[in-house]
């Protein structure tokens, strides 16, 4: 596809948002639909999961079955106990349930994760209709885990901005970076430390702070966005990446087992609460077209750019000209087509 002009027919799928030098990822709606209202009737769900651990297993759990996944190291020793039954995932990967422990759809559900019991690594969330629970032990041998997982209806309500960054870098062993509105904070827990470390691609020097504010220069994500609302995609890794959303933080947890530093490369997805002002950059439906619209600044160039595809083939393609930032909105109205898709980044600089 050449570069575009505002009236060239593409598809840009709905509302989305990010701040600086964040891309927006617009076919994502499906990843936040379940941000949808429940009905009052709605009931609570409540899982439990112990035993001992000493390697890396995901657990996909559906209304009726759990099956482990085994990625890394010893399986679990039995017994392993979910919801008070005996089971050996090694020789019985998949447990049928006598009665179904999750809701026929998790699409307006939210998961909160409680660790009673455990020295490493674990989290849960949604994927598709699954519930997916990681427990990576990192440090050798194996040890006692107790996980109570609770799916509750999701009291956010649903918003059309959606706004992603990236953490990237070299990992061996078990990391934690806690997300909150203000700051991005390390935690280190087995094996060796990480290495080119970066969040928004701006580097993070592990070895100076183990804090990483979310203001300024280092600014990644608007302080508008929830992220209770946050989502992970994971790009590059060879153990699972897992992410644990609570009411006040959201951890990103890296636990690569096999030893010795690799890449991993995952973005994080939030959304902003359709009260809030809007974002750096969203795009919204208008009478058949999608306008992009951003917020400018009188000190900085602004310069919007397209992706057919993530990562882009041949770079990101500039979409316009720089434009000065003057201290107001900036729109740019494109007629969507279907059959494609295209992904947008808003590249930000201070004026010369």
């Amino acid at each position: 596809m050449k570069n575009p002009s505002p009236t060239t027919r593409w598809n840009a799928t709905k509302n989305g948002s990010l701040p600086a030098s964040v891309r927006i990822l617009l076919p994502v709606l499906c990843v936040i639909a379940v941000l949808g209202a429940m009905p009052a009737w709605a009931q609570n769900y409540q899982i439990t999961l112990s035993g001992n651990f000493g390697g890396t297993e995901l657990i996909r759990i559906s209304q009726t079955a759990a099956t482990l996944e085994h990625v890394r190291q010893p399986y679990p020793t039995p017994p392993v106990n979910f919801n008070g039954t005996p089971w050996d995932p090694e020789t019985n990967p998949s447990l049928s349930l006598a009665s179904p422990v999750t809701p026929a759809n998790l699409s307006a559900y939210q998961v909160r994760l409680q660790i009673n019991a455990g020295r490493d690594i674990a989290g849960a969330w949604i994927e598709g209709n699954e519930l997916v629970l990681l427990i990576a032990d990192t440090a050798g041998g194996e040890s006692y885990y107790d996980l109570t997982v609770q799916l509750t209806p999701n009291p956010i309500a649903p918003s059309p901005h959606v706004a992603m960054f990236d953490i990237e870098g070299e990992f061996d062993g078990s990391d934690r970076i806690r997300l909150t509105p203000n700051r991005a904070t390390w935690t280190h827990q087995y094996q060796s430390n990480p290495s080119n470390v970066s969040v928004g691609g701006k580097p993070w020097d592990l070895g100076s702070t183990s804090e990483f504010p979310n203001s300024g220069d280092t600014m990644y994500l608007s302080p508008a966005a929830d992220l209770r609302t946050a989502k992970l995609i994971q790009h590059f890794g060879r153990d699972p990446v897992g992410i644990d959303v609570q009411d006040t933080y959201t951890d990103i947890l890296f636990s690569d087992n096999p030893g010795g530093r690799v890449y991993y490369k995952v973005s994080i997805l939030v959304t902003f609460p359709p009260s809030s002002p809007d974002p750096q950059l969203s795009i919204e439906e208008n009478t058949g077209l999608y306008d992009l619209r951003f917020f400018t600044e009188t000190s900085r160039s602004y310069q919007l750019q397209w992706a057919p595809t993530l990562p882009p083939p041949s770079g990101w393609i500039n979409l316009g000209p720089v434009m000065s930032g003057t201290g107001s909105p900036k729109t740019l109205s494109i007629i969507p087509a279907s059959g494609s898709a295209a992904f947008f980044q808003l590249s930000i600089s201070n004026a010369p």
